[in-house]
């Protein structure tokens, strides 16, 4: 722990500092290296920062117009079949412990569905847990995290999951593209919100490289915050304002 009241606060916002300005975060082994005390310490201390980025306010007012819906899996990296996995899948036809790990919706990983407004470039991700009969990314699943932050009529532009068929049903106008063909076709793609996939998954793999379940949202806050703000020059001040919040 630390010493005293002075110390401490003096510690604390210079976490806050290397947090803030380090592109992708700082792992709580290194910011221990930088401040001293211990593991446990720094750890529990960017979860505080965490939380703080993750008091929204009124930053979501201005979803709006056009907007992207997509997701990502995060989790383990797929591992490819050995011989004998392969052997025995040909001969009997079943699916053997050790075969490749599906990509995309027949992964195991952990589904994080993203919503992205063109007008105002805001980001908003959620984790999207199965249900209590194990499924995910449902219909009812995916319209509860859209209500979270879309309060009026728009424009949806996602690929051709079924999922999203809902839609198509409400009062929201619905454009879907298909990726075994193409990325874009005019203004109809989700390339945004993928490229904000593509930030995430460096992060995750690259600084913290691996990331509980458990507390994954908190650290989906945080890269949405760091989106959010990317060009705001006052974004130290915003988490201590955030943090008082709370």
């Amino acid at each position: 722990m630390f010493e005293d009241t002075y110390t401490d606060l003096r510690k604390w916002m210079y976490a806050l500092h290397l947090f803030i300005n380090g592109k992708k975060g700082i792992a709580a082994l290194q910011l221990m290296r930088e401040i001293g005390g211990s593991y446990k310490t720094s750890w529990r201390m960017l979860h505080r920062i965490r939380s703080a980025m993750g008091n929204k306010g009124d930053v979501y007012d201005d979803f709006r117009a056009i907007i992207e819906i997509d997701e990502a899996y995060v989790g383990g990296a797929p591992r490819k079949e050995n011989k004998r996995d392969k052997a025995t899948k040909a001969n009997t036809g079943m699916i053997v412990k050790g075969e490749m790990i599906k990509r995309g919706r027949g992964t195991k990983k952990v589904p994080i569905v993203g919503l992205i407004c063109r007008a105002s470039n805001q980001v908003h991700a959620k984790v999207a847990y199965p249900g209590k009969t194990g499924k995910k990314l449902t219909g009812k699943q995916l319209k509860a995290i859209i209500d979270e932050v879309v309060n009026r009529r728009a424009i949806f532009m996602t690929d051709q999951y079924t999922g999203y068929n809902f839609l198509s049903k409400s009062e929201h106008a619905h454009f879907t593209i298909d990726h075994s063909k193409e990325y874009a076709k005019g203004s109809i793609h989700t390339n945004n919100i993928e490229s904000f996939w593509a930030t995430l998954k460096r992060g995750l793999h690259g600084i913290y490289h691996q990331v509980s379940p458990r507390y994954l949202q908190q650290y989906i806050n945080e890269f949405c915050f760091r989106y959010n703000n990317r060009k705001n020059p006052t974004t130290m001040d915003l988490v201590l304002l955030q943090s008082i919040k709370r």
